[in-house]
């Protein structure tokens, strides 16, 4: 296998990848997560599960906020 050279005379690392046919972990979804991905989960659900935290964390400094 011969490795190819960037611009600045540095080699091109072989990127790491993962099991393929592995699925998005998330309930219900059956996205197929690529070589790439080192996640768990797909795109959608990773961003989806971020905002239901950080909705969680608002509402719980508003319920705080509301009982001082």
């Amino acid at each position: 296998m011969t490795q190819r050279r960037m611009s600045g005379g540095g080699r091109l690392r072989r990127q790491k990848t993962y099991p393929f046919g592995r699925v998005c972990e998330a309930k219900g979804c059956t996205v197929r997560l690529s070589i790439y991905n080192q996640d768990h989960l797909c795109a959608h659900c990773d961003e989806t599960e971020r905002m239901e935290k950080f909705e969680a964390q608002r509402l719980g400094r508003l319920l705080e906020a509301a009982r001082a």
